[in-house]
């Protein structure tokens, strides 16, 4: 057989060799290479920092461990829900922040309403796999765990009514602002019914007096709220004008159409005046259970009005935020707020003065309790100093 003559099965082999060579050679992946265009893996070995390394691919990074839950050392394995508690209240026993009360929440499939906390259940803090849990295992609640005290009389039995209030958010600081619109654009302020006159000789106008009404659409409905256009509202951020905030004075019952139309005014919460302005009453944002929890992503935003204060709001009193619904923002969302710091002068540099700013100090939480598209109302949950308008807003 001559030397240059191979078998069929070696021809075979030879051709097989070759397409496999050809086809990882037309794939285009000749691995890494250098700044000039080189493969690495074509270098000689003292040129291959591949080679050269005693790791040749860097280890796969580690995947980010979830933040610890801050738990009070002091936090109480029971506790029964009292009346006049707040959700804030209950979260603030067991948490060093409250608005992680959704990690330890577990809402029970075996009560009614899962979402609220009512007086009487009884809380149990347990650790499931090393995290803590916060359900409710009794009260009257539960069934099969409590019963409802009974009084027996004669043949009969008499329960005892159970507190059917949830808790939750102290809402009195908030009701009026959960029921009424308060942003109000400037064709609602110029289009809105409003008040011409009231049926006695006065200015002023208060609760159960019967008032007169122009601009009343056909087929009105029956309940409106009472607004007086406030201060125009500017974004401090963008400088866009958002709208006017709306002063909240009461509620107006429809009596009798007509132009004028005739209206009582109800739940007044300052006198009302001629030129105040109707609108249909909103009831679509009276839910008044509220979680408070972390926003999503990393909110920046800045507190630009205050409400029914001239410079400064504490705890349960309700600020302007420019912050809305289009920057993700939902009710309960808690935001921590920061004082700007000022600019001071460093008269030890030298050569001269040099303004230094001193950095942003945290004194405060605020809850999101209603929203619109770029603006939100928040209650002060904790305020270490007062709050003012300026102030920015983080994620806590």
């Amino acid at each position: 057989m001559s030397a240059h003559r191979l078998p069929r099965s070696g021809w075979i082999a030879l051709l097989s060799l070759t397409l496999l060579a050809g086809g990882c050679a037309t794939t285009g992946d000749e691995g890494p290479k250098t700044a000039e265009g080189e493969t690495i893996g074509s270098l000689p070995a003292d040129q291959n920092p591949y080679a050269r390394s005693p790791y040749p691919l860097p280890p796969p990074a580690e995947a980010p461990k979830p933040a610890p839950i801050p738990m009070r050392e002091d936090a109480p394995i029971e506790y029964v829900v009292q009346k006049g508690d707040t959700l804030w209240d209950i979260a603030a026993r067991y948490l060093r922040d409250p608005w992680f009360w959704p990690e330890i929440w577990i809402q029970n499939q075996q009560i009614r309403d899962p979402h609220r906390i009512y007086p009487g259940d009884v809380l149990m803090l347990h650790y499931v796999d090393g995290k803590p849990q916060v359900v409710v295992e009794g009260g009257p609640r539960v069934d099969g765990r409590a019963e409802l005290p009974t009084l027996k009389l004669g043949p009969g039995i008499r329960a005892t009514p159970v507190e059917q209030e949830p808790v939750m958010i102290p809402v009195q600081a908030i009701r009026p602002f959960l029921i009424r619109p308060r942003i109000i654009t400037w064709r609602m302020t110029h289009e809105s019914p409003y008040i011409v006159a009231g049926d006695k000789s006065r200015l002023v106008f208060g609760n159960d007096d019967r008032v007169y009404v122009r601009g009343l659409p056909e087929k009105p409905p029956q309940r409106y709220s009472v607004l007086r256009p406030g201060k125009r509202l500017k974004d401090p951020d963008t400088g866009d004008w958002l709208g006017y905030e709306a002063i909240p004075v009461g509620d107006a019952i429809l009596i009798r159409e007509g132009d004028p139309a005739t209206f009582d005014l109800t739940r007044i919460e300052r006198e009302a005046v001629p030129g105040d302005r109707l609108y249909p009453y909103d009831d679509e944002d009276d839910d008044r259970a509220f979680f408070p929890r972390p926003p999503p992503g990393d909110p920046q935003g800045t507190v630009m009005s205050l409400v029914d204060a001239l410079s400064s709001v504490g705890q349960h009193q309700v600020a302007v935020i420019n912050l809305g619904t289009d920057h993700g923002m939902e009710k309960g969302h808690v935001l921590s707020v920061h004082q700007p710091g000022r600019i001071v002068y460093d008269k030890f540099v030298p050569g001269g003065e040099a303004g230094v700013q001193l950095p942003e100090e945290h004194v405060g939480l605020v809850m999101v309790f209603r929203t619109f598209d770029r603006v939100s109302y928040a209650l002060v949950m904790e305020s270490y100093r007062p709050l003012r308008e300026g102030f920015k807003l983080r994620k806590p």
